[in-house]
């Protein structure tokens, strides 16, 4: 199967815009988990955002921009009130 350049641009922002709102999604569920539960959420978490960051990488490649620039940070939650350290 082969897909134009404008197609594949198209799949790429796509995929970008899934991945951002599955990791605010798993960000959100380590914010309301707490126990044996959260370590599970947490490795989840990292996944995410390692995908997120290889999807970043893919992206940068396909337009060709010439500088890794990625979006996001990964923020770690010392707040009062918060169990834990969470990836937001």
């Amino acid at each position: 199967m082969h897909i134009d350049t404008a197609e594949r641009h198209e799949i790429i922002y796509e995929l970008s815009q899934l991945f951002t709102v599955v990791q605010e999604r798993g960000s959100r569920l380590a914010g309301q988990t707490n126990g044996r539960s959260y370590s599970l959420v947490r490795e989840l978490n990292e996944l995410l955002h390692q995908a997120r960051v290889q999807m970043e990488l893919i992206e940068a490649e396909v337009t060709g921009s010439p500088h890794y620039r990625p979006t996001h940070r990964t923020v770690w939650n010392n707040s009062p009130g918060v169990q834990g350290n969470k990836i937001r």
